[in-house]
């Protein structure tokens, strides 16, 4: 037992004493290639574009259809065809889809909401049925009818402005998806 326990003693010993030994060889050898330098940069004081340019509805259908400014008969069938079969241009009217939709939803959390449920159940018992234990000499065709109904209505008053500030979100992002349309739009053509 005590020769077992030399053999695993001796592969640690050297262990903890290499490690210390390699860190500082580590720490010691020189970088690769020079020291990062952050590049200097110069903007320009002010820009000859506004935001305010940019965002217009104008803007986006007019480039729509730059190409339509060349004349060329056989560019607009091909990009036609294109615009027809694209599949990020279908995604991204999907996601316009989308987000309209939510928009809806959340609109629609501001109303009150109505919920109606109706039941009706009918069971019978055949006239040849087996008796029910105890029973003795009478038959059993009788038909039971049951109904039910139910009317509940609820309203969340958004007193905090969370349901409010919700749909105004879910509007924005219906702006920016259709604002990626247009990108989109613009970008295959």
């Amino acid at each position: 037992m005590p020769s077992n326990i030399c053999t695993i003693r001796q592969p640690l010993i050297q262990a903890i004493i290499s490690l210390p030994l390699l860190s500082a060889i580590g720490c010691s050898l020189p970088s690769v290639g020079p020291s990062y330098e952050t590049p200097t940069t110069q903007a320009p004081q002010s820009w000859s574009i506004t935001a305010n340019d940019l965002n217009t509805k104008a803007s986006y259908d007019a480039l729509k259809e730059w190409w339509m400014t060349l004349g060329d008969d056989k560019l607009n069938a091909l990009i036609t065809v294109g615009l027809a079969n694209n599949y990020d241009l279908e995604i991204a009217r999907s996601r316009v889809r989308e987000a309209r939709a939510q928009l809806g939803i959340t609109t629609a959390s501001l109303l009150p909401s109505l919920e109606a449920t109706g039941e009706f159940s009918r069971s019978g018992r055949s006239a040849n049925g087996v008796l029910p234990t105890g029973a003795s000499g009478a038959t059993f065709a009788g038909v039971s009818n049951l109904y039910s109904a139910g009317l509940d209505a609820s309203w969340e008053i958004d007193i905090f402005g969370g349901l409010r500030n919700a749909r105004a979100g879910a509007a924005a992002e219906l702006e920016a998806a259709d604002a990626l349309l247009s990108d989109t739009h613009i970008t295959l053509t």
